[in-house]
This record gives C-alpha cells, sequence and structure tokens, in this order.
C-alpha cells in the first residue's frame, strides 16, 4: 500500500468514526426522550386523571348553579299594553301592571292614607296595610313607602318630585 492509499483509508476510517460517534449520541438521545415518556405512560393512572375530574366536577358545578338559578322579571318584556293602549281594558290606560301610588291625604289626626292601584283595582291603604305582595311603611304627604321582596319602593307623587331637575 502506498502512502496515498493509506491515507484515503485513514481519512475514511476517521469519517466513518466521526459518523458512528454522532449516530450514537443522537439515538442516546431519543432514548432518553423514549426513557421519559415511557416513564410517564406506566406512571399514569388510565382514565382517573385527577386535573381532568377536578375540571370536570368544577363544570358540572357550574352548570348546576346556572341551572337552578330563578329570574325575576320586574316587568313583563311581552306586556304590549305598555306599548298600545287596547280599547276597554283599563289596565292598558296606565300600561302598568304593579303597585301604582298616585295621591295621598290626611286623616284629620296625623295619620295618612293613600290611594293606590294595583292590577286595575283602586285601593285606599294606611301604614300596615298590605298591596301587591308588600307591605305599606310610611304614607307622608307626598310618598309612599312599600316593602317587597327585600325591596323599599318610593312612590312621589308630590310636588317635590319636580326638584331634581
Amino acid at each position: 500500500m502506498n502512502l496515498r492509499q493509506k491515507f484515503l483509508w485513514n481519512l475514511t476510517l476517521f469519517f466513518s468514526v466521526i459518523i458512528l460517534l454522532s449516530a450514537t449520541y443522537y439515538q442516546y438521545d431519543r432514548n432518553t426522550k423514549v426513557q421519559k415518556a415511557y416513564n410517564k405512560f406506566i406512571n399514569e393512572e388510565v382514565g382517573t386523571d385527577k386535573e381532568l375530574q377536578n375540571m370536570i366536577s368544577e363544570l358540572e358545578q357550574n352548570l348546576n348553579e346556572r341551572q337552578n338559578t330563578k329570574f325575576k322579571y320586574k316587568e313583563n318584556p311581552l306586556d304590549l299594553t305598555k306599548v298600545i293602549m287596547l280599547d276597554g281594558i283599563a289596565s292598558s290606560q296606565s300600561g302598568q301592571k304593579g303597585i301604582d301610588c298616585r295621591a295621598a291625604w290626611s286623616n284629620g289626626d296625623g295619620t295618612y292614607s293613600a290611594m293606590c292601584f294595583y292590577k286595575s283595582n283602586r285601593y285606599a291603604v294606611t301604614v300596615g296595610d298590605s298591596i301587591g305582595g308588600g307591605v305599606v311603611t310610611t304614607i307622608t304627604d307626598s310618598k309612599v313607602f312599600i316593602f317587597k321582596d327585600d325591596k323599599e319602593l318610593i312612590f312621589n307623587f308630590g310636588l317635590d318630585k319636580y326638584d331634581d331637575n
């Protein structure tokens, strides 16, 4: 073998060793990744992923809360008497189905009575009377206070209701 052939054989051998070492390193790296994935698969409980179960239970709880929510409308959005007047129906004149107090008068002994409308019927109420599911708490010469559904309704019909402008 001459010097030229020896050099080519050494060069081929050198490149072969470098390629072999790089392939070995590449295979080692892939093997560690596969081992990690395999260990994760072995340690994972099939069908009992805790994070997924927690997420599902939170979603079910949220759904139950939304299904059990009850809405109370103050006014019926489908009531056409608020928009148009119908002949022969007295409640369409005012367009209001709830409680409406329009006047108060003195009884002479320092107490007041009020005229309130509920479902197109007129009622004379005093303090303590019940109307439309609410209780009259206070009557003054210009206001009526009715406590209904944990709220206090205030009907202002005196001249001072125009003072806000």
